[in-house]
């Protein structure tokens, strides 16, 4: 009987990522092996995302390089799903010995060679696990897969919660996104191609489209290009910030739910719009003057009394009298505070 460690460990992994970045090496201590990857395997696209490989430095060269020819995922997909198996009685050792996959990658990593592994397939994705020992250790026996079996209940009702929870947070943010209101999305693969967007892009917007061989393609201006290529390097992609004027385009590395292909998610700001909004909502919210609003304007666009006074063409006094009423009725003290409140708005 295995402990019930594990058991509240695999419970928390399906409601946290970072609890199911660090069940790997729970499970290799249960298990008895010196590696562990747990992978969420989309064949169409050919990525591995992997929640815990024994050396995750490698991953990369792995998804690169070996993917295709892993002789677990080439031939432990093929076995029956739900269920523990012990890869030495399906694929000859010679096949890791002899092959590009063991020399290369394996072979730096402490002579792994025995595997053990089971996948499942859930909404429509299959979530695989695999352990290795090394050679020396020696084979998985039947005991080792009845362990293993006891447990594979309980991973597969962590995944499906992490598959679901996925969905649902997916779900909810297309809709937010396609709320009035909502700064313009763009979803956007490595080759610039339009995946998917919130609604039509704004007239006036930095960012344009143009259609290529049938497909809308963006365009690269204004750093764009090479925004999206760091957002969209798989890995660790990279976030960029750039500024047009008013706008700000914000381009963050996302997966896509369903194939979890790297995509750029493009967030088109209009900065001023997006101020005015907040000094509209505050004046609703608090009862602003006309005047309070105005200097609520100011100071969110970063002008100080001073300069609000003068391009108001009003006295310092009579500045600083609407700051002591706009302070009061916010329940704050102090002029930056007034600015944390408005920037806390929608927007």
């Amino acid at each position: 009987m295995l402990s019930s460690a594990i058991d509240d460990a695999i419970f928390d992994a399906g409601l946290h990522a970072e609890a199911m970045a660090e069940l790997g090496p729970q499970l290799s201590a249960v298990l008895g092996t010196q590696g562990c990857w747990i992978q969420r395997v989309n064949p169409t696209h050919g990525e591995v995302m992997t929640a815990h490989g024994f050396d995750m430095s490698g991953e990369r060269l792995y998804v690169e390089r070996f993917y295709a020819i892993d002789p677990w995922l080439a031939k432990g997909m093929t076995l029956s799903p739900g269920k523990a198996h012990s890869l030495d009685h399906h694929i000859p050792v010679n096949s890791f010995l002899n092959g590009e996959f063991y020399t290369d990658y394996m072979r730096e990593r402490a002579d792994y060679v025995h595997c053990m592994g089971a996948h499942f397939h859930l909404e429509g994705q299959t979530y695989a696990l695999s352990f290795q020992r090394a050679l020396s250790v020696g084979p998985f026996d039947e005991a080792a897969e009845a362990r293993f079996d006891s447990l594979l209940p309980s991973l597969r009702r962590a995944f499906l919660t992490t598959a679901r929870l996925q969905q649902q947070a997916d779900h909810i943010s297309r809709l937010e996104l396609a709320q009035d209101g909502a700064p313009l999305t763009i979803l956007a693969d490595r080759g610039f191609g339009l995946v998917w967007i919130n609604h039509p892009i704004p007239v006036d917007a930095p960012v344009r489209t143009t259609e290529a061989g049938g497909q809308q393609r963006i365009d690269v201006g204004h750093g764009l290009g090479a925004a999206i290529r760091m957002a969209t390097q798989g890995g660790a992609g990279q976030s960029s910030l750039l500024r047009v004027g008013r706008w700000a385009i914000e381009v963050d590395p996302v997966r896509d739910p369903p194939s979890r292909r790297p995509l750029a998610l493009i967030r088109v700001r209009d900065t001023a719009a997006e101020a005015a909004r907040r000094v509209r909502d505050a004046a609703i919210h608090y009862g602003l003057t006309a005047a309070e609003e105005r200097l609520c304007a100011s100071l969110l666009g970063g002008l100080s009394p001073q300069d609000h006074s003068d391009l108001a063409g009003t006295m310092i006094s009579t500045t600083r009298s609407h700051l002591k009423s706009l302070m009061a009725k916010m329940g704050v003290t102090r002029q930056a505070e007034v600015v944390s409140v408005l920037a806390s708005m929608r927007g």
